[in-house]
């Protein structure tokens, strides 16, 4: 996970969400749009 310009964090996914550090916030914000949408389509 980089931010300006530097690495912050680094790991596979399943490291970095274990962390629950800025790349888990990052992953879990774009990921609700998609889960949001599965709601909606399931419904």
């Amino acid at each position: 996970m980089f931010k300006d310009g530097r690495i912050i964090e680094l790991g596979t996914h399943d490291e970095l969400m274990k962390k629950d550090g800025a790349y888990a916030e990052m992953f879990n914000i774009q990921s609700s749009y998609y889960k949001d949408e599965e709601v909606v389509l399931s419904e």
